[in-house]
C-alpha cells in the first residue's frame, strides 16, 4: 500500500480551507490517539512482521496458484487478501494487538510511523511485498520516481478517495452486503471500486494497466518514510475504513 501507495491520497486547496483544517485535525488526532495508548517499539514490530513474512513465505504454494490463475488484477487481489488477511490477524492477535481491522490498522500505522526512524522495518516491508508481488503476479520489473512525484501520485489519489463522490460509492456497496458479512468479504467488496479509481489516477503518471498498478506500488515504497505521505496515507485509509464500517 502498499499502504503509502494505494492510499496516496489527498486532498484539497484553496476553496477547501475549511475542509483542509478539519483533515489535518483529524490526522493529528488518530497519531494522538496512538501516543496515548501503548506503542509497540521497533523490536517489537520487527518481531510481529518477521512473523507474517514468514508464514507467507510458508505459503507461497498459495500465491503461485494466483499467479497461474487468469483473471483481473482485482480478482487476484481478493485472492490475495484471502492469503495474507488471515495470517496478519492471526498474528497480531497472537502478540495482543488485537484480531480485527481495528488492530491491524493500528500496527500498521505504528509501522509506518516507526519506519522514519528504522531502516530495518522498511526493508523488511519491502522485502514481504516484493516476494508477494514476485509469487503472486509475476511482476519483477519496477519503475523508481522521485520523491515528489511519489507525493504528487498520492495526493491526487487521496483527493479523489476522499472526496464525498467516492465516499457514496463506499456506502452503495457496503449497504449491498448482509449483516453477517465477513471483514475479507467487506475489504474484496470495496476493492471492487477502489481499484479502478487508483488504477485511473496511476495511469496518468505513467504507471498504466495491471501491471502499472503494481509498479507503482513498489515505486511508493521507496518513500514511506516521508511524514507527508505517511501521514496523509493514514488519513485517507481511516476516511475509507470508517465509511465502510471496517472500523468505528
Amino acid at each position: 500500500m502498499k499502504l503509502t501507495t494505494c492510499i496516496a491520497k489527498y486532498f484539497f486547496f484553496l476553496s477547501t480551507l475549511p475542509l483542509l483544517a478539519t483533515q489535518e485535525q483529524t490526522g493529528n488526532s488518530y497519531f494522538e490517539s496512538m501516543n496515548q495508548s501503548q506503542r509497540l517499539s521497533i523490536e517489537q514490530l520487527l518481531i510481529i512482521q518477521n512473523e507474517i513474512y514468514n508464514r507467507i513465505q510458508l505459503n507461497k504454494h498459495k500465491l503461485l496458484c494466483i499467479k497461474k490463475k487468469s483473471g483481473s488484477l482485482i480478482e487476484k487481489w481478493q485472492e490475495l487478501l484471502q492469503v495474507i488477511l488471515p495470517i496478519q490477524l492471526d498474528v497480531i492477535k497472537a502478540y495482543n494487538v488485537g484480531d480485527n481491522q481495528l488492530g491491524l490498522s493500528k500496527f500498521n500505522e505504528e509501522y509506518v510511523h516507526c519506519s522514519l526512524e528504522s531502516t530495518a522495518l522498511c526493508k523488511l516491508n519491502a522485502l514481504k511485498w516484493l516476494f508477494i508481488f514476485d509469487n503472486a503476479f509475476g511482476i519483477t520489473e519496477f519503475k523508481e520516481i522521485s520523491l515528489q512525484e511519489a507525493q504528487s501520485l498520492i495526493e491526487e489519489i487521496a483527493e479523489e478517495m476522499t472526496s464525498e463522490t467516492f465516499l457514496v460509492q463506499i456506502d452503495h456497496v457496503i449497504n449491498s452486503l448482509t449483516p453477517d458479512t465477513s471483514l475479507i468479504e467487506k475489504r474484496q467488496a470495496v476493492l471492487t471500486i477502489l481499484f479502478p479509481l487508483h488504477m485511473s489516477v496511476m495511469a496518468k503518471h505513467g504507471f498504466d494497466g495491471e501491471t502499472g498498478y503494481i509498479q507503482a506500488q513498489r515505486a511508493i515504497m521507496d518513500y514511506y518514510h516521508d511524514p507527508l505521505i505517511a501521514q496523509k496515507a493514514a488519513y485517507a485509509q481511516s476516511v475509507v475504513f470508517k465509511r465502510a464500517r471496517l472500523i468505528q
